[in-house]
């Protein structure tokens, strides 16, 4: 339907597309797979898109238009099937990709949403709204990835990337404009700075979008430091243990390098009771050796800055979702990780935008880059 070559030749992506019955569910459906070749590889990855439901009126459409026009074709009244997704609106915007088709919809008023169409197992379509974007809004497909939406807001006056999270949550990961920042788990970064805190109005769906922070100033006032720490050594050679217990002998669950983030949870003598990431780590460290609320984005961090090694860099890297190495957990390609701790001869990542936790074998990374940063494919 459309090939497209880039990286002066070397790279090219083909698009294959067809309008098949939908004898299950009735209607028709609009089934895309994307291809990536390179040169002297041959193709490198294929993707199939999300089944897009037609209307009758599109059915006799060539199926090259419905790819190449789709923006024009969708765009008009009844495009989709109405029986199987209904939206407030006209779209004006489109975005398919594997496992949801990423709009920007408009009501009669002129407001505008962005609208997320996905299928449940039963292959029945589901559709989320946000709240009302701010007025001239526009999407970016362009340049968005997989489980990936930018958007422009206000016009041009700024950009805002938001990322799906493993529990289909969709978070805001950066922020483009008079300040240029990324949005963590823990908090704020731009640069080599970072603010710990929670940030408000990050959630797609919740947003109030005139809340998001543009100058350093804002973000600063923004963030609620409240119920967070750090860990933070004396000696920034010595890390931190987690326990199962408020005691000095009780089981190590890890031990922590500065700078990493915790939720203190609850305050018990020299003890606090802490979480490390999203996934449901938790135990005990003292409270001599962590910094908190404000104090905390004071403290540097000193994570190990590593690489795979070059005989793991496209090849799959056994990681576990805790330390028995009894549970292999399935990590996103796309996300970034930080080394925050170890245990026996395992590292502790945190992934840097959801919080997920991985145990990964510690001689699995080495000090030279040999691609980019630590992005591991799990299995």
């Amino acid at each position: 339907m459309s090939y497209e070559q880039y990286n002066s030749g070397i790279e090219s992506e083909a698009v294959f597309a067809r309008v098949i019955e939908d004898k299950e569910k009735g209607g028709f459906l609009l089934q895309v797979i994307k291809a990536q070749y390179s040169f002297g590889q041959g193709c490198t990855h294929t993707v199939s898109l999300m089944d897009i439901p037609l209307s009758y009126q599109l059915t006799n459409t060539p199926a090259a238009l419905l790819w190449t026009d789709m923006h024009k074709l969708l765009a008009q009244p009844g495009a989709l099937d109405a029986a199987k997704v209904t939206l407030p609106g006209k779209i004006v915007d489109l975005h398919p990709q594997k496992e949801q088709l990423v709009l920007v919809v408009e009501d009669e008023g002129g407001n505008r949403r962005v609208a997320i169409v996905s299928q449940d197992k039963n292959k029945d379509y589901h559709v989320r709204l946000s709240s009302v974007l701010p007025e001239g809004t526009s999407m970016d497909e362009f340049h968005a990835g997989e489980n990936e939406i930018i958007l422009y807001l206000s016009g041009d006056s700024f950009m805002a990337g938001y990322v799906k999270l493993a529990d289909d949550a969709w978070r805001l990961s950066w922020v483009m404009g008079e300040s240029n920042y990324a949005v963590t788990w823990y908090g704020i970064q731009w640069d080599n700075h970072r603010l710990i805190g929670a940030l408000e109005s990050s959630d797609l769906f919740t947003a109030d979008f005139s809340l998001i922070p543009l100058t350093e100033e804002t973000l600063k006032k923004t963030l609620d430091a409240s119920g967070w720490a750090v860990v933070n050594n004396p000696n920034p050679k010595e890390r931190l243990h987690l326990r199962t217990k408020p005691d000095k002998n009780s089981d190590s669950l890890g031990k922590f390098y500065n700078g990493t983030p915790v939720r203190v949870l609850e305050t018990t003598g020299d003890w606090c009771r802490v979480a490390i990431g999203t996934d449901g780590m938790k135990g005990w460290m003292m409270k001599h050796y962590l910094a908190f609320s404000q104090n905390a984005s004071i403290v540097k961090p000193v994570f190990p800055d590593l690489f795979l090694r070059e005989e793991y860099v496209g090849r799959d890297v056994i990681a576990w979702a805790n330390s028995a190495k009894k549970t292999p957990k399935m990590i996103p390609h796309n996300e970034e990780w930080e080394i925050m701790g170890s245990m026996n001869d395992m590292y502790i990542l945190v992934s840097k935008s959801s919080g997920s936790v991985i145990f990964a074998p510690w001689n699995g990374f080495g000090k030279e880059m040999v691609e980019y940063n630590i992005s591991l494919p799990v299995t």
